[in-house]
């Protein structure tokens, strides 16, 4: 399918937006071949580790969409990221809306007897001209099973959203896949309940907040049990940040002492030409690549540790340097700048950095757009979250589909931070003066 995927405690889900997810959804309905989409959230993750079949019905679906705001934040924690949650009681009002525009045709089953009723009126008055062929409740109990895939299969459904909730769900669709003859089958949970109006769904802003999953504690304190999935999702997150990091730097000593052994203390300086050769065969080997730019400087704490962090987003670091004119309009003709063959050939030498490349700064987007990294880093002074876009690069990474993150510099480590800390060292107030004893 072409998606990225992170992997968490072991469990596959895909990178992909709401609007990206429609589109797939539409390609899988007209290549007719019949799929299973899931929705992966933290407590489809701690069931996964108990139950093996889960797992391999989550591994094994077509896409699996990031629903819950724990995946997101179990994502960052691990040094990826997701652009947005999918949850199912977003997306399927969206397919919903979809299905209208082009005619597919839907079936709603399970939920408790009447729901999937009251969800169809609700959607056919939202989004006029939807076709739904089918409702029934049934339950996921093995003697129903041929009964129920003889309903679906006599309605001739493009989309089959299936509410017996998770696993049950899951697992129904799974036995049954090939039986339905269905290009989408999607389970949703309480999806319709939310849809029907006999369930209420937590306000925007408490979702905007990532606080679902308390409001329906509270209004339902019999979940409490379901609940506590959460800290141990949250817990096993954790251990495994603490785990992967150990391994890491396992492996960057293994690294560095391959590479002493070959005698390869450095990376490569490489044109432009042979960086974009490389990165072809890194991405068609699974690999994920990361770039950042700008004037790095490895004599500069807050640049080594911005390329460190980067290296931790990929297995690959690609670092573009800017070339020495560019760095001579930024500092002005006077002040005395290191050659950037000097500069690239120090970048090399860490363990981090796998290829250097100088380029003109007008060429930035155009590196970007040639090489097409799965991550476009940019550390320093760019936050997002002032509203700035950021350099034109991050608009070229977004175009394609690729993941902009910012690495602020941590405290202490920007030149201004240092700056200020060698003044307060050495101004005249803060020294200690010997005191007059005469």
């Amino acid at each position: 399918m072409g998606c990225r995927q992170v992997h968490i405690l072991g469990v596959r889900v895909d990178v992909v937006t709401s609007a990206q997810t429609l589109d797939i959804i539409e390609r899988f309905v007209q290549e007719g071949r019949p799929r299973q989409v899931v929705t992966v959230n933290p407590e489809f993750v701690m069931a996964a580790q108990a139950n093996e079949r889960f797992r391999r019905v989550l591994d094994g679906a077509a896409l699996a969409l990031p629903d819950g705001i724990g995946l997101l934040w179990a994502a960052r924690f691990l040094g990826r990221r997701f652009p947005e949650r999918v949850s199912g009681s977003d997306i399927v009002p969206r397919i919903a809306g979809r299905a209208a525009a082009q005619g597919w045709r839907i079936f709603l089953l399970g939920a408790a007897p009447g729901v999937a009723e009251l969800a169809a009126t609700q959607l056919a008055a939202r989004h006029p001209g939807l076709m739904v062929v089918g409702t029934y409740a049934g339950s996921p109990v093995l003697a129903e099973e041929d009964d129920i895939v003889a309903r679906v299969r006599a309605a001739r459904p493009d989309i089959l959203f299936v509410a017996y909730g998770a696993p049950a769900q899951d697992l129904w669709i799974a036995r049954n896949l090939e039986r339905l003859h269905v290009p989408v089958c999607l389970g949703v949970g309480g999806t319709l309940d939310f849809i029907a109006g006999v369930r209420k769904r937590a306000p925007r802003w408490v979702q905007r907040l990532g606080l679902e999953w308390l409001y329906r504690l509270l209004r339902e304190p019999w979940r409490w049990r379901r609940q506590l999935a959460l800290p141990k999702f949250a817990l096993a997150v954790l251990a495994e940040r603490l785990t992967r990091t150990r391994k890491e730097r396992n492996k960057e000593h293994e690294r560095n002492e391959i590479r002493k052994d070959r005698g390869e203390t450095l990376g490569e300086v490489v044109s432009a030409a042979k960086a974009e050769q490389r990165c072809a065969a890194w991405r068609a080997a699974g690999r994920i690549v990361v770039f950042t730019n700008g004037h790095f400087d490895v004599m500069h704490l807050g640049h080594v540790d911005v390329l460190q962090r980067a290296r931790a987003l990929g297995d690959v670091l690609i670092v573009g340097l800017n070339s020495d004119g560019s760095t001579r309009q930024l500092k002005g003709p006077l002040r005395p700048i290191v050659p950037q063959s000097e500069r690239a050939a120090m970048l090399a030498a860490l363990a981090c950095v796998d290829l250097v490349i100088i380029y003109d700064e007008l060429s930035a987007s155009h590196l970007v757009a040639a090489l097409r990294p799965d991550v476009y880093v940019k550390g320093g002074d760019w936050d997002p979250e002032q509203g700035r876009e950021g350099p034109p690069e991050a608009a070229v990474a977004r175009g394609y589909g690729g993941e902009v993150r910012f690495l602020p510099y941590l405290p202490g480590f920007s030149t201004s931070a240092l700056i200020q800390t060698i003044l307060d060292r050495f101004t005249p107030q803060a020294r200690t003066e010997p005191s007059d004893t005469s």
